[in-house]
């Protein structure tokens, strides 16, 4: 009889092996122990019998099962074999992590009054205000603005894409309770730090996590999949009391799929008035929106909880400032992500500074009378020192700079230049957490950045000739491959032949063949200095990513 053997799909689910046997394994214990309890002749006997070996490949399967089964849940223990969203969230918040929420691309409006060019009354554009963007999107006000009474000038205000939800529970009374978020549109996610809750009318507190005072404060569960709002226990936290009313206020938002173009935010979805006079107004954003982000991935999740945790939240170390910029999200500007800490001294710029530092001691009191007789000479010296420390150390000599590079990325998942609002606001936080004399200055990552662009030409198997086998199989190489390009670290090389590999691995695909261009931030082509017969080379500070969507023709 042929064993059992799980699929592909099946075994690739397992990651930890805690239990880690399968059928055949346990198909021949069993016959082994039957041997040994038994003796050779009676295990045989069973072994033959047909209802013999049915017993013993039924109990098999099922020891096989519950073993898969086990493993299965094992994964979700650990941080790193962990496949459920939830189990990942859960294992991070007990590292002291918090997974960040999705983002909204956001705009900046400014809004001129055509009409009437002289207001009678104010006129009022409250926070949630919709306007109509690209496509139908909805977008809302973050912010109240007024135009007075009298001739009108301009005003600028920000939107963002999404929708305002609320939702309304009755309290148990109980200890720990727990709300789920369930109304959340399809294809949206709550938006970070868009919670608002009112117990009986009172206003309540959002906190990163519940802490041990006995006020009224809630966490919010962002990365668990519905969301959910967590009450405390009257020790950490306050209960709400028995039957009252909780209001749960909050924004959800597509992310960097609802990004827009400039000057495509441009009506409200409701008539303007200044008291009951109709107001016409011109709206211009001559930016685009920022692109905004999405969840926290499983896998982000995974890299960042641990640094993060190892730092405590005080960056000493260049690793403590990665964790720190590779978790960080602003919630106007968005999530970083990929960025990196480092410093401008090199090795050899310290080997400059070492030999400096023993020509003066050299020259030691000859310095003076070698001043006037070689003026130069001195003066090199001296101005080489001067540089040098002029270069690694603050115009007051109090820190060393730290350089922060950091990137955004949009709704394929490509690196794109992070906002300036959102450096600004990164540089504002690592100043609270930096513990030593160290200053971090965020700089624009996409100096560093390559984009590649793919095309591919795929030679498919004879019986591969039906319309739909063909577009598949175009499908997944194009999908394949812009995975490769997604996502990247610094200082990963791309190599030729990973993208033989893939393409090459793909049912139906006989063979292919492959042209790589390379494009710089500002679009240019640097082919010929960064790709090669090995594939495309970079240094460690440098980062791909992917540049248009692979094309792909079969020959």
């Amino acid at each position: 009889m042929a064993s059992l053997t799980l699929s592909p799909a099946a075994r690739d689910l397992i990651r930890s092996g805690l239990f880690g046997k399968d059928f055949d394994t346990y198909k021949s214990e069993i016959i082994d122990f039957l041997g040994a309890r038994f003796g050779t002749e009676t295990a045989s006997n069973i072994v033959a019998s047909e209802q013999g070996i049915m017993l013993i490949e039924m109990t098999a399967f099922a020891l096989s099962t519950a073993s898969w089964y086990g493993d299965r849940q094992a994964d979700d223990t650990t941080l790193r074999d962990a496949r459920l969203r939830e189990a990942a969230v859960t294992i991070a918040r007990q590292l002291g992590y918090k997974p960040s929420a999705a983002v909204a691309p956001t705009v900046t409006i400014t809004m001129t009054i055509t009409s009437p060019t002289t207001l009678s009354d104010q006129l009022i554009i409250n926070k949630g205000a919709q306007l109509i963007g690209p496509g139908g999107s909805a977008w809302e006000t973050v912010e109240t603005t007024i135009f007075d009474i009298g001739v009108p000038t301009p005003k600028t205000f920000t939107a963002r894409v999404g929708t305002s939800i609320e939702e309304v529970f009755t309290s148990t009374g109980l200890a720990n309770q727990i709300l789920e978020i369930s109304t959340i549109p399809n294809d949206f996610s709550i938006a970070q730090s868009s919670v608002a809750i009112t117990v009986d009318g009172i206003s309540w507190t959002e906190q990163q996590f519940l802490t041990y005072d006995q006020t009224n404060h809630y966490e919010v569960g962002y990365g668990f999949n519905p969301p959910r709002i967590i009450f405390g226990d009257g020790i950490a936290g306050n209960i709400p009391a028995k039957d009252t009313e909780i209001r749960v206020k909050l924004f959800t938002t597509p992310g960097p799929s609802g990004a827009a173009a400039s000057n495509t935010v441009t009506a409200f979805s409701d008539p303007l008035l200044a008291g009951t006079t109709l107001v016409t107004a011109t709206l211009v954003h001559n930016d685009p929106s920022t692109p905004g982000s999405v969840p926290e991935t499983i896998e982000k999740i995974k890299v960042s909880a641990p640094l993060v945790f190892q730092s405590a939240k005080r960056a000493v170390t260049l690793l403590d400032l990665d964790g720190l910029i590779n978790s960080f999200v602003d919630p106007i500007y968005g999530a970083v992500a990929k960025g990196r800490a480092t410093t401008p001294r090199t090795v050899n710029e310290d080997a400059e500074a070492l030999t400096i530092i023993a020509l003066v001691t050299s020259l030691g009191n000859q310095l003076v009378s070698l001043q006037a007789s070689f003026a130069g000479a001195a003066t090199s010296v001296t101005t080489r020192l001067r540089n040098y420390w002029d270069k690694v150390l603050s115009s007051n000599c109090s820190s060393n700079i730290v350089l922060a590079q950091i990137l955004s990325a949009d709704v394929l998942g490509r690196y794109v230049q992070a906002p300036v609002g959102l450096a600004q606001a990164l540089e504002s936080y690592l100043d609270e957490q930096v513990e030593s004399t160290v200053k971090v200055r965020v700089t624009d990552g996409t100096i560093n950045l390559f984009s590649i662009n793919l095309t591919v030409q795929v030679k498919l198997l004879p019986n591969y000739t039906s319309q739909i086998a063909q577009t598949t199989v175009i499908d997944t190489v194009r999908d394949s491959l812009q995975k490769l390009l997604i996502g990247r670290d610094y200082g990963v090389s791309l190599r030729i032949g990973d993208l033989y590999d893939t393409v090459e691995s793909i049912q139906g695909v006989d063979y292919t063949q492959i042209t790589i261009q390379v494009l710089d931030n500002t679009n240019t082509n640097v082919t010929t200095t960064k790709a090669n017969s090995f594939g495309v080379e970079i240094k460690d500070y440098e980062v791909l990513t992917l540049g248009t969507v692979p094309v792909v023709t079969i020959i």
